[in-house]
């Protein structure tokens, strides 16, 4: 069973598929379909269900990558060239 939070009264409508929340904002379904066409609709129709929030969670850890390099070499920018302060001829 999956539940569903939007705003009051709002109609869902793709082919084959019709969903209605209530005066609240809540659905519930255990239709497989319709559960993949709002999990689709994400983030303007919020999952509520807390078991699969749970779920989800343990599933995706993200563990970070951090990688350091150091340069072995100074890289430094050339001097701009010097330009005359006037372009007129004298």
């Amino acid at each position: 069973m999956a539940q569903y939070k939007c705003l009051p009264m709002y109609e869902y409508i793709r082919p084959g598929i019709y969903v209605l929340f209530n005066q609240n904002g809540d659905f519930t379904t255990t239709d497989d379909k319709v559960i993949a066409a709002l999990d689709g609709a994400a983030p303007f129709i919020e999952r509520v269900d807390v078991e699969k929030a749970e779920e989800v969670a343990e599933e995706t850890v993200i563990e970070p990558v951090v990688s350091v390099e150091v340069a072995e070499e100074v890289v430094t920018e050339p001097e701009p060239e010097v330009k005359p302060e006037s372009r007129r001829k004298k």
